[in-house]
């Protein structure tokens, strides 16, 4: 058996398509909304057949594609984070080196050192 439906909500087709072998049923709810499916499944399941457990298999590719996405983005931006973390540590790392470098030109009356490696800090 097939029934042929629209999904109010979003205009999509949707199609319940139902079929008997033996003493199992196999029942499939096809649409690209993960909410409507969600609905229907619940509906049939908990209102209709009066179960509370069903083996129950989904693919919702544009909702994978979308999933996929985010994920990329998060990885992107993961990358930059530690990118950045990197970038950071690098440049206070070289800013204790010329403040050092700075002081001890300091202590030994190197005035034009000094004034070298604290331009250095500012650049």
């Amino acid at each position: 058996m097939l029934i042929r439906l629209v999904d109010v909500r979003t205009k999509d087709a949707l199609y319940i398509h139902a079929s008997k072998d033996g003493s199992d049923v196999d029942v499939r709810v096809m649409t690209e909304e993960i909410e409507t499916a969600a609905d229907v499944v619940q509906d049939l399941v908990f209102g209709f057949l009066q179960k509370t457990e069903l083996k129950s298999i989904c693919c919702f590719s544009r909702v994978t594609d979308c999933l996929d996405d985010i994920l990329e983005t998060i990885e992107q931006s993961n990358l930059q984070k530690t990118m950045f973390a990197a970038n950071i540590s690098e440049n206070i790392s070289q800013v204790k080196t010329f403040i050092v470098r700075a002081e001890a030109s300091l202590m030994i009356d190197d005035i034009g050192g000094m004034k070298k490696n604290y331009a250095e800090v500012n650049s």
